[in-house]
């Protein structure tokens, strides 16, 4: 197996490679200077006097910007500590974390906030705004009692929580009772709990046993919603307000306004998630109101109703009628791209079958689903009309599928002579980026692999140029002296106001698009020098991820208010705005044959694919057992019909599209986010980084109902009847390892490498459909992509030290 070597250079802007029998390392080195030990010193001291004056002055928020400025700066020993105490999540200019979780703290403080606004409101809302403030006090206790993050100090408790109810309850006289009950039940089960854990400590009368009384209480918050039924009622079901239109309105509003970039943590999105996931707004008029005041209540369905009906609702979502082969190419195109190949016979034959292949797809569905026809005419989205630009793209793409290398192939080979060729491990061409100082907050590889973009904390995108005989603008280009830096091929592009968290470029190569804190969307001509066109504005709040359309026309955004936004081009507004998600929305992927399809990946553990034409949900890809945590990558399969998650807890899944079923689960990256996904042209090799420092190898189809063999012996067990109770057998696992598992799974050895480097407490046994790993020295790889027509992969990421 090989294994990267990182090599520090001798000068910036320097590219030094060390090459092994599979991949090879590039790295770029940030020509930001570190003062000598003497100066660090003496920078230390003024530091340390700047820090007591402010303290003593009072300017805390001031003293806390300033230290965080000088461990980026200085990276003296004391800042050293704030610098590697940092998690790996996404930080704001001032090098704070964004907050994707939250604390105790932080419904205490947005809600608090929120009651001072109802209760200042004029009397002619207030009454609603008050009704409306009930249910979200109880849900915000329910939050409180279900926190289990990374941001907790630890001393949570049942006092703590029920202190939250107790001080508040005077706002609520109307509901004393249910309060009062609620907290007679928590009581009632918190000294349960702490009697079982007394006997239990004296009959083990061991120093577990005598485990201290904050730790039981502790322990008995997380049983407490399952034990008290009034809890768990408010759990399972929704409670129905009803309140005037423009009261609803003033509410939203501010707290739409508490997830601006000026307000502290952007804690509005807390009580809008719980209002959208948990309260039913019945919108009546100012006549109706009183006499429906009455009727606010909790809507309380059974349990299993209660799930029944939330699986109902995800499969009348999944029984959407999908289109994923692609669209046969207009008649009148199809002959100028033919008349363009005709003196090259081969490239034309390519084109010829290709078109005959998308064809054939299209008509298949057509006739298997007929429905599909009459839909097709009303939900195609506007294209613009074909340019000299588009047959350029077209005959790219005919030029590409020549040069493709196919694993399937290599796995074929069966005569005597091929006996010696082996299937072709990928190779990977790894470019780190040397004292970054933790600033790289994103990177992005072209698409054609010849330049790479990365957005920081500093607002700051810089590009550099891979390939030297390509250069981005030629050098008589007058914008550049003002806008760019083109010295050792790098390019710098300024416009944000805040840390930049996505870039993409366009399928054509001459835009560049990015999202920020600053929760705008910037696109920047690249032919130009990388001047800013068109800033968009829509966000409510930090934008995660941005992506542009297969055709280049389109794009989407996606931000911490909980939306999906798709535009275009040739508008400044958004054309929709698709809303469903109940947290954060961090990730975002189109579909690869039909450009109307958009896929979303949230923190709220779902994925959810969209049809742009009419801005419906069509899909929901949902199971708690398998994400259990935040999504944060999403790849679709270059066939369109599989979908693969990565999460933060570093489990990748893989989903079949039109069905929406789960066809398998694939471990081994241990328990840090996934980054980044990339598939080779056959959708056999699956490659995925993280914030663990490597890039593993997968064999996508092994193990799975992508797997032939399995699917040949679940149907041959069914015809001969073997089955029992509905169940299938699974193919043994030698039939079910696929050639590329067999000629080069890795798993021991790479579970052995991971519990070296990260030990037990972080290291996750692999399944047997890992291929190999390819390990870094701390770096994390930000962005992967397959160089079109061979078996290489890019990778790029930022040295940590």
């Amino acid at each position: 197996m090989s294994t990267n070597n990182e090599q520090q250079p001798k000068k910036p802007g320097s590219t030094t490679s060390t090459n092994t029998s599979n991949s090879s390392n590039k790295s770029i080195n940030n020509p930001s200077k570190r003062n000598g030990n003497s100066q660090q010193l003496q920078q230390s001291d003024l530091n340390r006097v700047v820090i007591e004056y402010l303290t003593k002055k009072g300017y805390s928020q001031t003293e806390q910007i300033f230290r965080v400025e000088s461990a980026r700066t200085m990276l003296v020993p004391e800042a050293e500590k704030i610098v590697k105490g940092v998690t790996s999540g996404k930080r704001d200019y001032w090098g704070n974390i964004v907050k994707r979780s939250f604390n105790y703290d932080d419904y205490i403080s947005v809600f608090d906030r929120f009651s001072e606004f109802v209760q200042g409101s004029l009397m002619l809302y207030k009454d609603e705004l008050m009704r409306l403030l009930f249910p979200v006090y109880i849900y915000v206790f329910l939050k409180i009692l279900n926190i289990e993050n990374r941001y907790n100090t630890g001393n949570l408790t049942f006092e703590t929580c029920l202190n939250f109810l107790k001080t508040r309850q005077d706002l609520f006289i109307n509901h004393k009772d249910l309060i009062q009950q609620i907290q007679k039940e928590l009581t009632d089960v918190e000294e349960d709990e702490i009697e079982d854990k007394k006997d239990e400590d004296n009959k083990d009368g061991s120093v577990n046993g005598g485990m201290s009384l904050r730790k039981k209480k502790l322990l008995s918050i997380k049983q407490a919603i399952e034990k008290c039924k009034t809890i768990k009622a408010w759990k399972l079901n929704k409670y129905q307000v009803h309140i005037t239109q423009s009261s609803m309105s003033l509410a939203i509003y501010y707290l739409i306004d508490q997830m601006s970039g000026a307000a502290e943590n952007n804690l509005g999105i807390l009580l809008l998630g719980i209002i959208n996931e948990s309260i039913n707004p019945v919108i009546v008029s100012k006549d109706e109101i009183e006499e429906l005041s009455s009727e606010d209540k909790l809507i309380i369905l059974a349990e299993d109703e209660a799930e029944s009906l939330q699986k109902k609702e995800n499969e009348e979502i999944n029984s959407n009628e999908l289109k994923l082969s692609a669209d046969p190419l207009d008649p009148t195109f199809q002959k100028e791209v033919e008349f363009e190949l005709k003196d090259d016979k081969e490239l034309l034959d390519i084109f010829i079958n290709e078109m005959k292949k998308i064809q054939e797809e299209h008509e298949r569905e057509i006739k298997e689903n007929p429905t599909l026809n009459s839909a097709l005419s009303s939900n195609v989205i506007p294209l613009p009309p074909k340019s000299s630009q588009s047959l350029k793209n077209e005959i790219e793409k005919v030029i590409n599928l020549r040069q493709q290398l196919s694993v399937r192939k290599y796995a074929n080979q069966t005569n005597a002579e091929d006996s010696c060729i082996k299937i072709p491990t990928p190779s990977i061409c790894l470019y780190t980026f040397q004292n970054t100082n933790e600033n790289v907050s994103c990177m992005r590889i072209s698409n054609d692999c010849k330049f790479i973009a990365t957005g920081d904390l500093q607002s700051q995108i810089l590009i550099y140029q891979l390939d030297q005989r390509t250069p981005l603008t030629s050098n008589d280009t007058n914008m550049n002296k003002n806008v760019l830096d083109p010295s050792a091929g790098k390019y710098q592009l300024t416009g944000h106001s805040g840390p930049v968290y996505a870039i993409d470029f366009t399928p054509c190569g001459k835009y560049l698009i990015s999202c920020s804190y600053d929760s705008t969307i910037k696109i920047w001509s690249l032919q130009l020098g990388g001047v800013p066109l068109v800033s968009y504005k829509s966000h409510n709040g930090p934008v995660w991820d941005v992506k542009c359309n297969p055709n280049g026309f389109y794009f989407a955004s996606a931000g911490s208010d909980m939306t999906v936004r798709v535009w275009s081009f040739d508008h400044i507004y958004a054309l929709r705005l698709l809303v469903g998600h109940i947290s954060d929305v961090s990730c975002i992927e189109w579909h690869t044959k039909n450009s109307k399809y958009l896929f979303s990946g949230s923190l709220d553990k779902t994925v959810r694919m969209w049809d742009i034409s009419d801005g419906s949900c069509v899909r929901i890809f949902v199971n708690a057992s398998v994400i259990t945590s935040g999504v944060t990558a999403i790849k679709c399969s270059n066939d369109g019909k599989i979908l693969i998650l990565g999460c933060e807890d570093g489990s990748l899944s893989v989903w079949d599209i039109r069905s929406s079923k789960l066809l398998k689960v694939m471990k081994g990256h241990g328990r840090s986010s996934i980054l980044s996904l990339a598939l080779d042209y056959d959708d056999e090799i699956l490659m995925s980084s993280g914030f663990d420092n490597s890039v593993r190898v997968w064999d996508l189809k092994s193990d799975s109902l992508l797997d032939s063999n399995v699917i040949e012996k679940r149907q041959k067990a069914l015809n001969e009847g073997l089955t029992a109770k509905g169940s299938v057998p699974i193919a043994d696992k030698a039939d079910n390892d696929s050639d590329l598992l067999q000629a080069t799974n890795d798993a021991q050895q790479s579970l052995e490498q991971d519990l070296n480097l990260y030990g037990k407490g972080y290291t996750i046994k692999p399944t047997n459909d890992l291929l190999t790993c390819f390990y870094t020295k701390n770096t994390p790889v930000f962005d992967l992509t397959s160089m079109k027509g061979s078996n290489l992969f890019f990778a790029t990421g930022p040295y940590t030290g």
